[in-house]
């Protein structure tokens, strides 16, 4: 119990760290990107002391429900963990349009709000899941996700469009 109240906790600042990346992206405040490097730094920590506590405890003997468990919550440490190594590549991608003084068009801008809007959203959804072990959600939540995706390749084929169009 106490490890799943950690990985909620990790959730939050993950869902926290992947928010904050998004803002620092489209207002370039320097300060968002601190914070985002300071709550990546955070999980990482929460991650390996998670891990090792959940690795101590399947050494032990436990029935094979309980040792599942175990191997599940591993994974969602993982899992969680990479939500905020996105969010710190969506930063680093930030800082260095900003650095190099790039501009996007409205439209751009517009198709990657939404696309961070559905990623907050499949995030959340998804924590809630966790919260709550509602298995009969998991198919909503793959539904989530197969929209980040698409929304992913919609903005990838808008670029390529609107770099065509150019030329």
């Amino acid at each position: 119990q106490q490890a799943k109240l950690e990985l909620l906790r990790m959730g939050g600042l993950a869902r926290e760290c992947m928010d904050t990346a998004i803002r620092f992206f489209f207002t370039q405040n320097d300060r968002l990107a601190e914070s985002v490097a300071e709550i990546e730094e955070t999980i990482d920590i929460l991650t390996d002391k998670i891990q090792e506590a959940l690795i101590s405890l399947r050494s032990n003997e436990y029935p094979p429900y309980d040792a599942n468990k175990l191997s599940q919550l591993l994974l969602t440490a993982s899992d969680i963990e990479r939500i905020s190594d996105y969010a710190e590549n969506i930063a680093e991608s930030a800082g260095t349009f900003k650095a190099q003084k790039a501009s996007m068009s409205e439209m751009a801008m517009e198709e990657l709000k939404n696309l961070g809007e559905a990623a907050l959203k499949s995030v959340d959804f998804s924590l809630r899941i966790f919260e709550s072990e509602d298995a009969g959600a998991l198919p909503e939540a793959d539904l989530l996700e197969q929209h980040v995706d698409d929304l992913q390749t919609a903005c990838v084929n808008a670029h390529i469009e609107r770099l065509m169009n150019e030329v």
